[in-house]
This record gives C-alpha cells, structure tokens and sequence, in this order.
C-alpha cells in the first residue's frame, strides 16, 4: 500500500510516475495494491484511489489512476501555504492508525497477507513531537501483521522520522537525493524500486536475519 505526501507538482508528477511503474513490476504476482493520497485538510484529508479495497496490479486502472495522481499533486501544491507544505501530513498519525487496523479509509489485511506500507514524502519539517511519537509507536505495535518501508522524496523530507517509522516497523528506508539539487525521475524509481524490494522479502525471512 502506498501513502504518498508530496507537496511539490514536479516531485508529484515523478512520484506518480514511479508509483505505478512500481504497481506494474507487481503483475503476475500475489501482491495487493492501492494508493492513498494525503490532501489538504479542507479537501477531504485523504484519499483512497482504489475505496473498495487493494486489488491484484493487473486490476488497477493505470492511465486514470496516475492521471488523479498528477492532478491531485498539482492542487495540493497550488492550495498549500509554504508552511503547509514544508511539514509532514498532519495527517499521517491517523492514516497509519486506519491502515494497519484496517479501519476508515482501509479494508482489514486478508487472512494470510502482511500489509507492506510504502510512505512517499518530500516533507521538510517534522510534525509535533507528539505526532510523531504516536506514529512510531503506532507501527512498532502493529505486529507481524504490517511493516513499514519510507522513500525520501527529496533532500528536504524529514529522514529522521521516515527512518524512524521504517526502522520501528522492521521496514526499509530509501532516499531518492542526497543534496539539495533537484531530484531527477530516475532516482525516485530506484527508491521506490527498493522499498518495493524490501516488502518483497517474506517477515519470516526478516526474523531468521535478526536471529529471532
């Protein structure tokens, strides 16, 4: 499941690009996808692009989907304040929440599948500490059950919270640059590339590697 917080059009329009050439790698496979949107507040907050739950790749309507992608990046980047934009989703804390819970905007996890989180942000700035503590503490409880994998989008996403997150919830974490200059496309796919990789390795696999 992917959960994308970009407040940059360009940086939107790549990260849409990436996610569905990510969701198209998955043909073929068991995997069930789906993509959430975080908005403005006064939009609506979040997004489910797929309401009636995840769905096999080959099922995801891929020239709409990334269609919506782009034009939602583009409103939330034209309607947010600097400062708006400069933090992490407010929205975050309660999104996570619902997902690993399968609760609002999610359906429950299938019996027999881990639910692989994918977090996409450019954020800058961090959220209110208490925020971020219930996130970390949020998906370092969530069991086998879910992981969490994070892609800095951008120089300027907060990486010690996606790190944070990934790290708590036996994830991944990628950064798609390494310095302030603009990120090209072709780095946000190996990022995405990777997180998608990571959620590929069985949680069985995971606990062998830290001698569990």
């Amino acid at each position: 499941m992917f959960v994308v917080d970009v407040h940059s059009t360009a940086l939107g329009a790549k990260a849409a690009e990436s996610v569905m050439s990510a969701i198209g790698s998955l043909d073929g496979t068991a995997c069930l996808v789906n993509v959430i949107l975080c908005r403005d507040a006064h939009r609506g907050g979040t997004v489910s692009l797929l309401p009636d739950g995840s769905v096999q790749p080959s099922a995801v309507p891929h020239e709409s989907v990334l269609a919506f992608m782009k034009e939602e990046g583009a409103q939330t980047s034209c309607s947010a304040s600097p400062r708006d934009a400069a933090a992490l989703s407010p929205h975050l804390p309660s999104i996570l929440h619902d997902i690993i819970t399968g609760r609002g905007i999610t359906t429950s996890i299938p019996a027999g599948y881990v639910r692989n989180i994918i977090i996409l942000s450019d954020a800058g700035s961090q959220p209110a500490d208490k925020d971020a503590v219930a996130m970390v503490y949020e998906v370092a409880n969530a069991g086998r059950a879910c992981r969490v994998h994070s892609v800095a989008l951008a120089a300027t996403a907060d990486r010690a919270v996606l790190e944070a997150l990934a790290e708590a919830a036996g994830g991944s974490f990628a950064s798609a640059a390494a310095s302030s200059s603009e990120v090209g496309e072709s780095a946000i796919d190996e990022a995405v590339r990777a997180a998608v990789s990571a959620a590929a390795v069985p949680v069985w696999s995971i606990s062998t590697q830290n001698g569990k």
